[in-house]
């Protein structure tokens, strides 16, 4: 798929909120500059590969891959989240996309490989594109040495299990016992005069009168915790779906989506006549938002008959909490989601 294809696959997506295309701009922009360099190279986008030659049912979607015959394979990996930055060197994903996009039947195609991060969201000292060459030689050792051996501990039911900041990605993490213990035992190091209290009289230590080696355990504590209590409010999310009573909480309707043009066509058609160019930013139509931020004199009326707002996804909430409570049908009203790959 060209480039370019990709971008009008974008823009035609009306489930792409219109403020993130200059950040997809960046990945598309640098996959143009580096096709403008490899005129030669072959270029895939959004490529399934499958690595059972190393571990059985393993597979991937590349975003894109720029290769070089008995040059260098480019493989490169969108990042759009803002939270954890995500390097490129010795990246386990990244390498496995790599031996993916290789194949098995093509190992002396390329002469190396080069990794490459894009993560226009993060501010990071080298910039949204970070990149890392390796050889093919190092990626299948360390397939040999690392990958086959690891993939083969998650169908032992023994293996040791060890809990850290890798467990926030985990989808076991909220039934978890090792994660639980690990938060349970950074809490009591730091919180143990608490945490048998009720939470309304919890009160955490002052964070001015701890000393260094306190904070660092309540960091640990915080790094564990968060995303193990995220995972548990997605398993309880599923259980009262299901009309499971859990006491104390329930199911309300979260906070609502972002206005969209119920119909683009007809927003520029009411708005052109009275704005001109001012509506667009060459040549997407700005959004709800962008366009009353540009021209602050706007009939607001006329942006409300022009735009939805979809309702907000169930989310769980205390009994106390002021909106009414969601019976599971309305719940089960959403869609599902559809198939992700393994690695992400």
């Amino acid at each position: 798929m060209a480039v370019e294809s990709f971008m009008s696959i974008l823009r035609l997506n009306d489930l792409l909120d219109k403020e993130e295309l200059p950040f997809i701009q960046v990945y598309l922009d640098t996959i143009r500059a580096d096709r403008a360099l490899y005129p030669d190279a072959e270029f895939r986008a959004e490529q399934r590969v499958r690595l059972d030659q190393y571990v059985p049912d393993l597979f991937g979607t590349v975003d894109a891959q720029l290769g070089e015959y008995l040059g260098t394979l480019r493989v490169y990996d969108l990042k759009f989240g803002r939270g954890v930055l995500v390097e490129p060197e010795g990246n386990p994903q990244q390498m496995i996309y790599a031996l993916g996009a290789i194949g098995k039947d093509n190992l002396n195609e390329y002469q190396d490989v080069e990794l490459v991060i894009i993560q226009p969201r993060a501010p990071h000292n080298e910039g949204p594109v970070r990149r890392w060459r390796t050889t093919v030689e190092y990626l299948q050792r360390w397939a040999d040495e690392v990958l086959v051996p690891m993939a083969n501990l998650t169908r032992d039911p023994n293996a040791p299990v060890s809990a850290g900041d890798w467990c926030r990605f985990c989808p076991a993490l909220g039934q978890c016992p090792v994660a639980a213990k690990k938060a349970a035992e950074s809490a009591m190091q730091e919180f143990d005069a608490v945490v048998q209290a009720e939470p309304a009289n919890i009160v955490l230590p002052d964070i001015q009168l701890m000393d260094e080696a306190q904070i660092s355990r309540a960091l640990l504590f915080a790094e564990i915790l968060a995303p193990w209590h995220q995972a548990l409010k997605k398993y309880v999310h599923g259980r009262l779906e299901a009309g499971v009573e859990i006491p104390g909480w329930k199911l309300v309707r979260g906070r609502s989506g972002r206005r969209a043009w119920s119909n683009e066509q007809a927003a520029i058609a009411a708005l052109r006549p009275k704005f001109g160019g001012k509506i667009f930013t060459d040549p997407v139509l700005l959004s709800p938002a962008q366009l009353e931020k540009k021209i602050p004199t706007i009939d607001k009326k006329l942006i409300a008959s022009l735009v939805t707002v979809p309702e907000g996804s169930p989310t769980v909430a205390p009994e106390s909490d002021k909106r009414p409570a969601l019976a599971p049908s309305a719940v089960r009203d959403f869609p599902d989601e559809g198939e992700e790959d393994f690695l992400e």
